[in-house]
């Protein structure tokens, strides 16, 4: 069987990425963002539903192996900042890669607000880098992604209450708390948002093959039951 790929993103889809990141904040780096998605070929074979959710937080941990002295390290790395009435973590920025750490005392490490899987590691071991250089003969062990947030937009609206009904023992939808559907699905363990506009977001996953696959097992049930009207 012959595989076949599109050779580029339909309109659609690139209207469906252009909504989703332009509710970012950082406007420069969704616009790169974007850039880059218009070059990408969709694989149908892949992604049937012609739509790549984009992944925008990659969070993960990383045992430093040695306790740290958290105001030792607020004093001598740039970008940090400890108030233990406010947080048990320090909390560092790096630049490059853009990522936000939260640092314990006991040589956990949480890296977040990186956009892949690489990068988070990369980062993550930039910022075991800084730790060592303040005093601390810390290691970098057991690397694990935690959660992986992505996010898209299915481009028609979807009616929240007929996919509640359908779908009662794994979804719920209370319009009077919240305007979204949240739908869990077991295998993999991911939580997919859902608005009433057609907008989904995806939490929960380890890597990106399990986003791509748990959209693509959900777009089904947003076509079923698309609103017409």
């Amino acid at each position: 069987m012959t595989t076949t790929t599109t050779t580029t993103t339909t309109s659609l889809s690139l209207s469906r990425s252009k909504s989703s990141l332009a509710t970012r904040g950082n406007s420069s780096s969704a616009f790169l963002e974007l850039e880059e998605l218009k070059a990408v070929t969709v694989d149908r074979s892949k992604h049937p539903s012609g739509i790549i959710p984009i992944i925008n937080n990659v969070i993960c941990t990383v045992n430093l192996a040695v306790p740290v002295e958290l105001r030792q390290i607020s004093r001598l790395c740039k970008n940090t900042i400890y108030n233990p009435q406010v947080s048990a973590a320090a909390k560092m920025k790096l630049r490059s890669p853009s990522a936000t750490a939260s640092i314990y005392a006991k040589g956990t490490l949480v890296c977040s607000g990186t956009r892949s899987v690489r990068t988070a590691k990369v980062a993550s071991r930039r910022i075991a880098a800084i730790v060592k250089r303040s005093g601390f003969p810390v290691r970098f062990r057991d690397f694990k992604v935690v959660n992986i947030f992505a996010q898209c937009d299915v481009g028609f609206p979807v009616h929240l209450e007929a996919i509640a009904v359908a779908h009662a023992r794994y979804s719920l939808f209370n319009s009077e708390i919240s305007s979204s559907l949240s739908y869990w699905m077991l295998n993999p363990a991911v939580t997919i948002s859902v608005s009433a506009s057609g907008r989904v977001s995806l939490a929960g996953a380890k890597n990106r093959a399990e986003v791509y696959y748990a959209f693509e097992s959900f777009y089904p049930v947003l076509e079923e039951h698309r609103r017409y009207y």
